[in-house]
């Protein structure tokens, strides 16, 4: 390899930046599935998935995600579990909430509970790509 090729080889590798890590937390398979569809932004983002917050935060606790996006009622270890668990452990990593808003009434709102616990932004289910990406990047501008 000549010199020139050789820079531009480290010049080129410089430019890259590392891939967007968003960890995906749901225990709906299909949901995920849907969820990483719309995420994906080529070879610039890695998804990673959870079926619950226990499992997310082993996740988070071997690598940091650039972005979390999870359901909040979930078996096993819910989105408030982990909300709450990242408030102290991994402030920075910013948390889209997302869930259908069902279990809402006058004592007891879900979404206002998330962002009252750190969410960045919280959507009700269903929500189209349009809606989702632009949640993603207000998260990821903050």
């Amino acid at each position: 390899m000549t010199h020139e090729a050789a820079v531009a080889a480290r010049e080129h590798t410089k430019a890259a930046p590392p891939p967007l890590e968003i960890l995906i937390v749901d225990d709906d398979p299909v949901f995920r599935l849907m969820l990483r569809r719309m995420l994906m932004r080529g070879a610039a983002t890695r998804v990673v998935e959870a079926q619950h917050a226990g499992e997310a935060i082993a996740l988070i606790e071997r690598h940091r995600p650039d972005l979390v996006v999870s359901d909040i009622f979930m078996p096993v270890a819910d989105g408030f579990e982990l909300l709450n668990w990242m408030r102290s452990h991994a402030a920075d990593v910013p948390v889209l909430v997302v869930s259908a808003a069902g279990h809402a009434d006058a004592h007891f709102d879900p979404a206002v509970i998330a962002q009252h616990l750190g969410a960045a932004e919280v959507l009700s289910k269903p929500f189209d790509r349009a809606d989702l990406v632009a949640a993603v990047d207000r998260a990821l501008a903050r």
